[in-house]
């Protein structure tokens, strides 16, 4: 019976050499269009998926008027370039361990969190209550509306969370208060803001659950493969 042909070959120590500057550059290649395509298409198609979740507030939107600093629509774009700007700020790729660290949706990167927050006069403050929920009732009071019930009052624009805004927020018990004018001279549906008592919108996770990072990785393995740089 025929034992078969055994063959044992010895690379040269220049081939050999050789060998490992290739593997090397080709895992180096990978390493440089995963951390590439990752920053330059993988988490801008996030932020993309999680302003996809975040016009889901447009529900209500249409019920706010465009004056409105608590309307999500004025703060749209802010909102993501602050999400981009997060996201330029805290992205990692870990080349020895290939784990990538990405922080996005910490309520830090709104403003949020810094003592004392009742006192801040930011607007996107605000959206961490709508996607965590705003609990209560709330109104909206505009300057027209302000007149309407207090006709020798003298508007204030400083009032409310947001200085020099056309508005303030009111709370409920505030405007079903006995020593308030409030009911008697408008209803509270006329005011009534559209977040009010609104449930928590978790868009960041909505967003993950919805991303998938091997299609971005597989391009970029398949670009070094080819000897291509992303």
């Amino acid at each position: 019976m025929s034992k078969g042909i055994k063959v044992k070959l010895a690379l040269s120590k220049q081939q050999a050499a050789l060998a490992e500057r290739i593997i090397v550059a080709k895992l180096k290649l990978v390493e440089n269009n995963i951390a590439a395509i990752i920053q330059k298409e993988a988490i801008p198609h996030l932020i993309d998926l999680i302003m996809i979740q975040y016009d889901k507030l447009s529900e209500r939107m249409d019920k706010l008027s465009d004056e409105d600093p608590t309307n999500p629509v004025i703060w749209r774009g802010t909102f993501k370039d602050k999400l981009e700007e997060e996201a330029a700020q805290t992205f990692i790729f870990d080349k020895t361990s290939g784990i990538i660290k990405l922080n996005l949706g910490e309520k830090s990167f709104l403003g949020y969190g810094a003592a004392p927050d009742t006192d801040s006069n930011s607007p996107l403050v605000w959206m961490v209550y709508y996607l965590e929920g705003l609990a209560g009732s709330w109104a909206w009071i505009t300057r027209e509306t302000y007149q309407k019930v207090f006709p020798e009052g003298k508007w204030d624009p400083k009032w409310g969370r947001f200085k020099s805004a056309p508005g303030f927020m009111l709370s409920g018990g505030d405007f079903f208060d006995s020593k308030n004018p409030w009911r008697s001279k408008i209803s509270w549906s006329e005011v009534r803001h559209p977040f009010s008592a609104f449930s928590p919108l978790d868009i960041f996770a909505e967003a993950l659950n919805e991303f998938n990072i091997r299609p971005f990785v597989n391009k970029a393995i398949k670009a070094a493969m080819a000897g291509r740089k992303l």
